[in-house]
């Protein structure tokens, strides 16, 4: 199944709590989890993987470690595709 959701986050109980709500809402299995923002870049820049997906979601949680959230946000907002 196509995933169109990604989360970003690197703390377990909040993964599992979001997993939660989103299994509530019968769409967890459109959900992609990354836990870096390292990972993150790297599914949304990948020219092989972002075939595979296309987000209409990212859910990114700010405060991780390596690359933030806020420094993806800005290599997104320099990506001309994004």
């Amino acid at each position: 199944m196509q995933k169109d959701i990604l989360l970003v986050e690197d703390n377990q109980d909040d993964i599992t709590l979001t997993m939660e709500v989103f299994h509530m809402l019968g769409i967890h299995q459109r959900v992609a989890v990354v836990t870096s923002g390292e990972a993150a870049l790297e599914l949304l820049f990948d020219p092989q993987k972002s075939k595979i997906n296309h987000w209409s979601v990212i859910l990114l949680d700010l405060n991780l470690p390596g690359i933030n959230g806020t420094q993806v946000v800005e290599k997104l907002r320099h990506h001309s595709t994004t």
